[in-house]
């Protein structure tokens, strides 16, 4: 499996405050709309390589697809740091949003010896992390793509340790 963490800055305008038009259906002056606040987030992009060496084929779900660049679904990716207990979901940030996500329709086929590629999007201010962070991320994978969220997962690919910059 290959890793390639990548620093990505965003800037997000948050709470606009107002966004409807008037009753006689003309817009609003731009004085009448008013941007509360703009923050800047750092969000690190995970490029992984998964190569499938069991015998069977395995399906990967994932959250999108653009350009044939596969995004990987948060719900089915545990993101795992060490402990002395082994590898254990992070504490999550009690001053950060609620983590989910919209359950994935579609999956990639991985044919056994076959491999694909996947982008992993962490922001670590939703997490407790620390500097120089290790951690890894954990690709949960079914047999059969109808099973998907009725069973538990038949395999499960496990990326190499990852230091955060």
């Amino acid at each position: 499996m290959q890793l390639e963490v990548k620093p990505m800055l965003l800037a997000i305008a948050v709470a606009v405050s107002t966004v409807a038009a008037s009753q006689s259906g003309q817009a609003l002056s731009p004085s009448d709309v008013t941007v509360e606040s703009v923050h800047r987030i750092t969000t690190f992009n995970v490029r992984v390589s998964i190569t499938n060496s069991s015998q069977s084929t395995v399906f990967i779900p994932i959250s999108g697809e653009i350009d044939g660049e596969y995004f990987a679904s948060v719900l089915t990716v545990n993101l795992e740091v060490p402990s002395k207990r082994g590898w254990i979901p992070p504490k999550t940030n009690p001053n950060s949003s609620v983590l989910g996500g919209i359950p994935p329709t579609k999956s990639v086929r991985v044919l056994p010896g076959e491999s694909a590629s996947f982008l992993y999007k962490l922001n670590p201010a939703f997490y407790s992390f620390k500097a120089k962070q290790r951690l890894r991320l954990s690709f949960l994978a079914w047999s059969d793509p109808s099973q998907i969220y009725k069973e538990p997962p038949t395999t499960k690919f496990c990326s190499p340790e990852i230091r955060l910059p």
